[in-house]
């Protein structure tokens, strides 16, 4: 059997929780035995799956059920070094996913599909999985194909997670009305947004602005094979951009999204720093002009879906039955 142990909560954890979906909604088609338990913390999250539990594995005196012969895929932030070594007792088929480069987990067998560990790849660390052709990915971002790239920019896709933690979403959809008035724009605005009254008050006020408001994964697809450019955070939503093939403005917003930083180094994003920096709004208004230029736009595009071509969660599956075995 796989279990699969990941955490969420309104406020963090939720691209974790969707990867891990991912991989067990894929494990599930090919008939596998597998499990996902999720952690909760803070506010609670909602998630409805077959095979998916709410299990508080985190906390100290509640141990997860493991068979000698289960195979455990963690995908943690909050793990302690006591629980990992709790559930490294209990079976030789451990797998880690990480890709921050969190120290604890340097002697684990890992999966990393970071662009910064791809690009610096070294041998000397225990990690048989680098490449970020095993991201796995919703089923509706699995399958597109080459991004038909315009002479001009029409559309942009304004996506900062399902909480959007730093309120950018209003900032940035105000500047685009503001600096480039003949853009449509579409913000997908996720269950645990805060700033949807502002957001409702620009929408209403601007027919350029169209919210989708708590979006399914269809929906979300939709959308991006309408949007020319996007803005977006540096988390997980990257990869299914890049799957899609349009080119990228991306900010940073969180810790664990530094990491990130490095697509500027592939071509694919328009990298213009912290949440936090005094200056973003300016960088914004910067990169979108580079990006008018469709050649720019063509290259990004390429360079996307040349890293990332939607079929990772079956390529990671096939690996672990190479490696660990079902």
């Amino acid at each position: 059997m796989i279990k699969i142990l990941t955490e969420a909560g309104s406020d963090i954890g939720l691209g974790h929780l969707g990867r891990c979906l991912a991989i067990l909604r894929a494990g599930k088609k090919r008939n596998i035995n597998i499990e996902l338990l999720v952690s909760v913390i803070g506010n609670s999250v909602e998630f409805y799956e077959e095979g998916a539990f709410e299990l508080n594995w985190l906390e100290d005196g509640n141990d997860v059920a493991i068979d000698e012969n289960d195979i455990v895929l963690i995908d943690s932030l909050k793990i302690s070094a006591e629980k990992l070594s709790s559930i490294r007792s209990k079976t030789q088929k451990l797998l880690v996913i990480d890709d921050i480069g969190n120290p604890l987990f340097d002697n684990e067998l890992k999966v990393d599909w970071s662009i910064k560990s791809y690009l610096n790849a070294n041998n000397s660390v225990k990690c048989t999985f680098i490449s970020p052709r095993y991201v796995p990915l919703r089923e509706a971002f699995t399958k597109f194909e080459a991004k038909k790239i315009k002479k001009s920019i029409e559309n942009i896709l304004i996506t900062f997670g399902g909480a959007d933690v730093r309120n950018l979403s209003p900032l940035v959809t105000r500047l685009i009305i503001s600096e480039f008035p003949n853009l449509k724009i579409t913000v997908l605005v996720g269950r645990y947004f805060t700033c949807l009254p502002e957001l409702n008050e620009m929408a209403e006020n601007n027919n350029s602005v169209r919210l989708l408001i708590d979006p399914d994964d269809f929906t979300i697809r939709s959308a991006m094979d309408q949007c020319d450019i996007a803005v977006a955070a540096g988390g997980h939503t990257i990869f299914e951009l890049a799957a899609a093939g349009i080119p990228t403005v991306h900010i940073l917003v969180v810790e664990n999204q530094a990491i990130s930083e490095a697509w500027k180094e592939t071509g694919f994003t328009q990298f213009i720093g912290w949440h936090s920096d005094p200056e973003l709004m300016s960088k914004l208004i910067n990169a979108i002009k580079l990006l008018e230029n469709s050649e720019s736009r063509q290259f990004s595009s390429l360079v996307g879906q040349e890293l990332v071509n939607g079929s990772g969660v079956e390529l990671l599956l096939n690996r672990i039955e190479h490696e660990l075995g079902f």
